[in-house]
């Protein structure tokens, strides 16, 4: 599953200025790495969650984001391990 996060009431559109460590007003898990379309304004969100491909290869990963998004991914179980793989700084389609 993947974990979900959503914070309400939320101004701006800088994420490196958003504090995602406050308590955020809803939680809950998804079945797909994907969140719901069209679903409020002035919001932040955070999912997490861990991606076991079948097979070794290439992996392509898309985002989409109202404003901005980011795509972070580590090589192990360990957050300090991540990297940034993708972004977007203004509204994209879905």
């Amino acid at each position: 599953t993947i974990s979900y996060e959503r914070w309400e009431g939320i101004t701006g559109t800088n994420i490196s200025s958003f504090g995602f460590n406050t308590t955020p007003d809803e939680t809950g898990t998804f079945t797909l790495f994907e969140s719901p379309t069209n679903s409020g304004d002035n919001y932040a969100q955070r999912l997490r969650g861990y991606i076991c491909p079948p097979a070794t290869g290439a992996y392509t990963f898309f985002i989409a984001g109202d404003n901005q998004a980011e795509l972070w991914l580590s090589t192990s179980d360990n957050p300090a391990n991540r990297v940034r793989i993708a972004r977007v700084v203004t509204w994209t389609n879905s």
